[in-house]
């Protein structure tokens, strides 16, 4: 029986116990900040101790978001508020970064767009 306990108050268990509750993270940067919220709301709501809401945390946070956090120390992993801080300025910059792409993209479509209607009109194309 005391196998049992000690199982039941391993680590491992203890972060089991709340996976049903606090959603996955998102994909969409944009929701991100819900997230954060919602898991700080249902951890106060549970009851969650200081010490195991980041281990509860971190099997929610999708890959791109865990290899991120891989640079963070051991003791800033422990820490929810410097893995937010972390994720939503490492995801902010990198937000920042493909934004010029999708609109350099959506301008080759546009052009493309344009530009095909117009050539299947003329009988040579354009030379």
């Amino acid at each position: 029986m005391p196998e049992a306990a000690e199982r039941e108050n391993s680590l491992a268990a203890q972060t089991k116990r709340y996976e049903h509750v606090l959603p996955r993270m998102p994909s969409d940067p944009g929701e991100i900040i819900n997230f954060f919220d919602t898991c700080e709301n249902l951890r106060e709501l549970y009851d969650v101790s200081n010490g195991l809401r980041a281990k509860v945390l971190l099997p929610l946070l999708t890959a791109k978001a865990k290899s991120l956090i891989n640079r963070l120390s051991a003791d800033a992993m422990g820490d929810v508020q410097q893995i937010k801080n972390f994720l939503l300025s490492e995801l902010s910059s990198l937000v920042a970064s493909i934004k010029p792409a999708s609109t350099l993209l959506h301008a080759h479509l546009m052009r493309h767009m344009l530009y095909s209607p117009v050539a299947s009109r003329t009988s040579g194309g354009f030379t």
